[in-house]
Formats: C-alpha cells, sequence, structure tokens
C-alpha cells in the first residue's frame, strides 16, 4: 500500500536487537515503524508524529516504561493509542501495574514475534474500526461501558470466578463453554464484548482467535488479580474506544447538520434566485406578448390602411374615367337641351299665333295671316318637329349612358360586402371594361373583349371587379399608344380563367417572381403605390384561387385569374385549401 495509508508503529526498546526484530515482522506486516532506545526519544517521536500503535519495553535506560504509558494515557489526544507492554519481569504486580496504567496487552520476553504483531494488528484494526462506526444513537456515560461479556473456555473454574469479579463491576456476563455454545449465544441475545481464555503456552490459538475476530484473547494466569487486571484493561480501552467512536459521531453529526444547514441555506438562496428569474421572464414574456399582440394590431390596421389607399387608388383612377365618360353624353345633352329650349319657345310663339287666328275678330285677320306666314317660314314647323324627336332620343341616349356607367361605379365600389353571393363575372368583367374604356381610348388603346359561357360563381364579385380593374390598368399603363389589350373568360380544369393579355413590352425574368411584393413597382416616382399587384394577390388568395403571369421581354404579358366554381370555392379558399401550383409572393 502507499506510503502514507500505513499505520505507523512506534517501537521503544533499549535493545536494537529487539527494536530491529519488531520493525521488520511489522512492516513486513505493511506498517511503518519509527524505532526509539529511549523515553526521551520517545517523547520526541509522539510530539512530531500521531502513532497507531506503540510497542513498549517496561525497562528502559532513562525512565520506567510504566511512567511513559501514564504519560501517553494521560494526554488528551494520544490516550486511544493502544499500547503493548514488553518485559522479561514475571511479577504479576508488574502486570497488574502495566494493565491498571492502560496498557492494551503485556507480553513477557522472551516473546512470540507473530504474536506480538497479530496483537499489534488486531489492536489497530479495532481502534481504527471504532473511528469509522456509524452509529446514531446517542449514549451516556453508563451506556459507554460494555453492558454485556461473553467469556469464553473450556474451564468451568476459570469462568464462574472471572464472571463473579466482572459482576461485582457492574457487567452482565454470560458464560460459554466452547466455540459452538459461545455461537449459540451470539445467535440468541447481542453481546458488547467477547473475550476468550486460554493458557499461556496456547500461542496459535490466541493469533487464530484474533484473527477470527475476538474482541480480545486474554491468557489465564495463577494470580487471578492479574486476570482480573488483563480483563479491566480491555474493558477500558473498549469503554475509551466507544466514547471517542460516539464524540467523533456526534462531530460528524453536528458537521452534517452545518452541512445540510448550510445546503439548506444555498437551496433557499438557489430557489429564490431562481423564482425571481422565472418571475422575471414571465413578466418579460408577457410584456413581449403584449408587444406582440399591439404589433400585430398595428400590422393589421396598416395592412388594412394599404387595402384601403390602394382602393382609394383604384377609386381615383375610376373616378378620372367615371368622368370622362359622363362628360361626352352629358355634353351633347346639355347642347341638346339649349336647342330644345330654343325651338319651345318658337313653337310657342307660334302655337300662340294660331290660336289668336281662331280667335280674331274679321278685321285683323289679313294681319293675323301675314304674320302666321311669315312666323312659319321662320320656324319651320316639320324641320322642328323632327329635331325635337331627335332631339329627345339623343337625350334618352346619353342619359342611359350615364346610368349604365352609374351602375358599372356601383357595382364596382361595393368592396366591402360582407357575404359572398352568386356573381356574373361576365357582367363584372364588361362593367371593369366600362369604366376605363376612355383612358384607353386617350391613348388610341384598343381593348378587345372574348367572354366565354361562364356559371354563376360564389364569390366577392366587387373584390375580384377589383383585382381585374387592375390588371387592365396595368395592361393599359405597359402599351404604348396604340397598343391592344384583350380580356378573355373561360371555363378551364373545372373553374373560371380570366385572362389580361397586352402588347407591351413584357416582364424581364429578373423580376417577374417579385412583382406580387408589396410595394414592389417598375412604375415612376409618384405613379404606383406597388400594392395593386399584392392586394390583388391576397384576394384571389382568400378565393382559394392562383393568379400567374407568362410573358416574354418584348412580346407582351398574359395575367392569368383562376377561381373554382361553387362549393369547391369555399373548401380550396380555407386556410391550407388554396390550388397546388398557386403562384405565390416572394
Amino acid at each position: 500500500m502507499p506510503a502514507a495509508l500505513k499505520p505507523d508503529v512506534l517501537i521503544v526498546d533499549d535493545s536494537l536487537t529487539v527494536r530491529m526484530d519488531l520493525a521488520h515482522a511489522f512492516e513486513t506486516a505493511g506498517c511503518a515503524s519509527t524505532v526509539c532506545a529511549t523515553a526521551a526519544a520517545a517523547r520526541s517521536a509522539l510530539e512530531r508524529t500521531s502513532y497507531a500503535l506503540i510497542v513498549l519495553d517496561v525497562l528502559l535506560p532513562d525512565t520506567s516504561g510504566i511512567e511513559l504509558l501514564a504519560e501517553v494515557k494521560h494526554a488528551p489526544h494520544m490516550a486511544a493509542i493502544p499500547v503493548i507492554l514488553l518485559s522479561t519481569e514475571a511479577d504479576a504486580r508488574d502486570r497488574v501495574r502495566g494493565l491498571g496504567t492502560g496498557a492494551d496487552e503485556y507480553v513477557g520476553k522472551p516473546y512470540d514475534l507473530a504474536y506480538v504483531v497479530s496483537r499489534g494488528t488486531e489492536l489497530m484494526r479495532r481502534t481504527a474500526g471504532a473511528a469509522d462506526a456509524a452509529s446514531a444513537a446517542d449514549s451516556t456515560a453508563d451506556g459507554l461501558a460494555p453492558k454485556r461479556i461473553l467469556a469464553i473456555d473450556d474451564s468451568p473454574t476459570y469462568l464462574y470466578a472471572l464472571a463473579g469479579r466482572l459482576r461485582e463491576e457492574g457487567y452482565e456476563v454470560v458464560l460459554a463453554r466452547s466455540g459452538e455454545e459461545a455461537l449459540e449465544v451470539l445467535a440468541a441475545q447481542p453481546v458488547d464484548w467477547v473475550v476468550m481464555l486460554t493458557a499461556m503456552e496456547e500461542r496459535e490459538a490466541m493469533i487464530d482467535g484474533i484473527t477470527a475476530g475476538a474482541d480480545d484473547y486474554v491468557t489465564k494466569s495463577a494470580d487471578f488479580a492479574v486476570l482480573k487486571a488483563r480483563v479491566g484493561a480491555k474493558l477500558r480501552r473498549k469503554q475509551i474506544e466507544d466514547e471517542n467512536r460516539i464524540i467523533r459521531e456526534r462531530l460528524l453529526r453536528k458537521e452534517m447538520e452545518a452541512a445540510e444547514a448550510r445546503a439548506a441555506r444555498a437551496l433557499a438562496e438557489t430557489r429564490g434566485a431562481l423564482l425571481a428569474d422565472l418571475e422575471g421572464q414571465h413578466a418579460a414574456l408577457a410584456r413581449a406578448t403584449a408587444q406582440e399582440r399591439e404589433a400585430h394590431e398595428a400590422l393589421k390596421r396598416a395592412q388594412s390602411q394599404l387595402v384601403q389607399s390602394e382602393k382609394l387608388a383604384a377609386l381615383g383612377q375610376m373616378v378620372a374615367g367615371v368622368a370622362h365618360e359622363i362628360n361626352n353624353p352629358l355634353s351633347f345633352v346639355v347642347n341638346d337641351m339649349a336647342v330644345l329650349q330654343r325651338d319651345v319657345v318658337a313653337v310657342r310663339e307660334l302655337v300662340g299665333l294660331y290660336r289668336q287666328a281662331a280667335t280674331a275678330a274679321g278685321g285683323d285677320g289679313p294681319e293675323l295671316q301675314r304674320r302666321i306666314r311669315a312666323a312659319d317660314e321662320r320656324i319651320d314647323v316639320d324641320h322642328t318637329l323632327g329635331g325635337l324627336d331627335r332631339l329627345l332620343l339623343r337625350a334618352r341616349e346619353g342619359l342611359r349612358r350615364i346610368e349604365g356607367i352609374v351602375k358599372d361605379l356601383r357595382g364596382f365600389a361595393r368592396l366591402d360586402e360582407g357575404e359572398r353571393n352568386e356573381a356574373d363575372l361576365n357582367a363584372g368583367v364588361v362593367s371593369t371594361v366600362n369604366i376605363v374604356r376612355e383612358r384607353a381610348a386617350k391613348r388610341n388603346i384598343a381593348i378587345a373583349l372574348e367572354l366565354g359561357r361562364l356559371p354563376p360563381v360564389i364569390c366577392h364579385g366587387a373584390k375580384i371587379n377589383q383585382v381585374v380593374l387592375n390588371l387592365i390598368a396595368n395592361a393599359i399603363d405597359a402599351c404604348a399608344d396604340g397598343g391592344s389589350v384583350t380580356v378573355r373568360t373561360a371555363c378551364e380544369q373545372g373553374g373560371i380563367a380570366i385572362r389580361v393579355i397586352d402588347s407591351g413590352k413584357g416582364i424581364d425574368p429578373e423580376i417577374r417572381g417579385r412583382i406580387f411584393d408589396p410595394f414592389f413597382t417598375t412604375k415612376p416616382i409618384g405613379e404606383g403605390t406597388g400594392l395593386g399587384l399584392s392586394i390583388s394577390y391576397g384576394i384571389v388568395q382568400e378565393h382559394g384561387g392562383t393568379i400567374d403571369v407568362d410573358s416574354t421581354p418584348g412580346c407582351g404579358a398574359c395575367f392569368t385569374l383562376r377561381l373554382p366554381i361553387g362549393a369547391d370555392a369555399e373548401r380550396r379558399s380555407r386556410p391550407g385549401g388554396a390550388t397546388e401550383g398557386a403562384a405565390a409572393p416572394r
């Protein structure tokens, strides 16, 4: 084993041979050793090092070994060190004195090295075991001493004599005359200490007994006082070991309680810090959620404002076209009304003359007839009446045109209707084209309609009109003067297709994927919001449809709007139900 873990044995003897033999024997058994020839040297060694065992000669050059033993046992920090006394003297009184002073073993010379090493090893083992024992029960001073002792010997004389003396000392003694009997006792009741008695010559039996686990192995003596002293010494050592063990256990419990208290405080502080951190995170999360909600509401408001601004822009374009559309029929209605008013005055004059002629006296007849003829020639009644018919016809036609324009405008302007209804998309396309026709005519751009037979479609008709208006207006803007725009409708693949085809310059492939992005526009600053196609895309998605573009630079562009019909439109307009392959803005 590593040197740091070896138990250290202090050997004090004035004989060099004895010191060397003992040192070699203990080192062979796995111990470290320190040798001293005098008591003074031993005292110095004890001041420097803590030893696990002391092997002490009774006769030393400078002092008695028993006096040194007394010094060791009276020092609190050394009292628990086991001590084996060596002596060549056979005086029983010296043995009693040595054991009474606190020696754990008294071995006479010549001694058996194996026994000394075995006994010393067992004493060190018991001392270390007492230090490491874990007992949570508190003990009183009375409870520290062993209460029940098991004494084992095949001689009733020694057993009964020893039992009597031990009982006088206040111990409960249980006797066993053999190993089998001892096992039966141990199985039936617990004991605090086991002592085996043997004759001095049974060295091997003593070594085997200690190795097997006996608490002590006491040699018999002819002098019973020696036997009693030996047993008393063993019991005192047991008591000291128990006291030390209990003190260490109490200290350990105190340390554990202090450690638990520190851990509890640390845990409480950590828990408090975690709770504070969690509360802070919860508050931060609540603030972030509120901010996100506010941002979402602000985004919805901004989106609504953008949609409204695009509606206003579209309505502005419509108003300009409607103003021109209404101005033409209004102009000739106003002009015709002025002519009609003048002719009505003339006819009223002529009618008045005829009434006078019908009631005039005879003397006024020639003059009245002359005046009637002059008025008739001037007014040209037949021509005037024919003109009145034409004027009224033109006025009615102009008013019908104005009525149609207003009707188209009203149909287009219902952008906020809440429910979907059946809609005639062809009629919506015609109304939308009528709104922008004057705008196209100013630049000599022809708008052609190729309308297929379409079934009614469940949709927001006004919103679809807004999409078509945006596509046609963009097509007009893309055309050069004198160009053309074709609007074509048809039933395709179980749905409705509306195509707007222009003869403009087309769309570059580099920007084709961005035309549906919000605020993206190719028009000069101030001429486009960049929202028309983005909003149109949103409306088409809302209806479960698609909108895509096919264009070759220099050859115009074709925007295709596809919408499902009926219940299919309702299903595909739900979240996640958009038509597969729908073009999405990037």
